[in-house]
């Protein structure tokens, strides 16, 4: 399964389920991200990153350094900032992952998938 079809799922599940609007490749601060979901109601936005492997994981801190140096230290856009891993690397990462960003463990089952928030500081999940 790539991450292309994890992209997918993720972004009709905010745009039909959440009644959000969403876009892909989006460029903010010093990156572009995988996901941009924002909640027009609520004034909420929702960042979501979708890696595949460990090494994935550390590049995106190392080429995206302004982004996470923007969203450290001034938590607004987006307020919610999530890792979309596969749940055996979500399990493996999750003490990597710094406190003020959320973890989302996909799982696929005869192309089905399925996500679970987990590991998030965030008070209400926003799956």
């Amino acid at each position: 399964m790539d991450s292309k079809y994890i992209k997918f799922a993720l972004l009709k599940y905010f745009r039909f389920n959440r009644q959000m609007y969403v876009g892909t490749e989006v460029h903010v601060f010093g990156g572009i991200a995988d996901i941009l979901a924002i909640d027009q109601i609520k004034s909420k936005s929702v960042e979501v990153e979708i890696k595949t492997s460990k090494s994935d994981y550390y590049r995106e801190f190392k080429d995206k350094h302004i982004k996470h140096g923007f969203f450290h230290t001034h938590y607004t856009c987006p307020n919610y900032f999530y890792f979309a891993f596969p749940h055996q690397l979500a399990e493996e990462l999750k003490n990597h992952v710094p406190s003020n960003y959320g973890i989302i463990s996909y799982m696929v089952n005869n192309y089905r998938v399925f996500f679970t928030v987990c590991y998030s500081k965030y008070p209400a999940p926003v799956l």
